[in-house]
């Protein structure tokens, strides 16, 4: 969130999303799009509406977006013991993020849609079924992995 608010020069944006803690709050804050939800927030109020298909769309942004994920995410596994074995105990399972609505972390699909079992049913990307895919064969095999990609046919 704070990349994005940076990247669209939210400067003050940015800064409240640093000082928060709370990780609603910040997302809150990194998904307001328009003025309005921006002062429901109470926050930055300069700034044009948020572009999120501009944010989406740009191929160097989400290659960002992918190394910083990638980054936070690893971190996460190697500092907690508990979340680490669940990984490696997924096994060599297909990793989904279940959301409806983000298509970019996601597949586009609710965990109970009769769609989560078809690959080609999936309207998103699952970039972060992904990334959990490649950092578990990293763990296991205690090496930068080849990259784990599930696409469309």
């Amino acid at each position: 969130m704070y990349k994005k608010a940076t990247y669209f020069n939210y400067l003050l944006l940015a800064e409240e999303i640093m000082a928060s803690n709370d990780p609603s709050t910040i997302k809150k804050l990194g998904n307001a799009s328009t003025m309005r939800q921006r002062q429901a927030i109470g926050t930055e109020l300069s700034c044009r509406d948020f572009d999120h298909e501009e944010w989406r769309k740009n191929k160097a942004l989400n290659k960002m977006l992918l190394k910083i994920m990638y980054t936070v995410v690893r971190a996460k596994f190697e500092q907690n013991e508990q979340l680490f074995n669940m990984l490696i105990e997924t096994g060599d399972a297909c990793l989904i993020e279940a959301s409806q609505t983000d298509l970019f972390w996601g597949i586009g699909c609710s965990m109970d849609s009769q769609k989560i079992k078809i690959i080609d049913n999936w309207r998103g990307s699952n970039h972060m079924g992904n990334l959990l895919m490649q950092l578990r064969n990293e763990f296991k095999f205690g090496c930068k992995a080849k990259k784990t990609t599930i696409t469309k046919k």
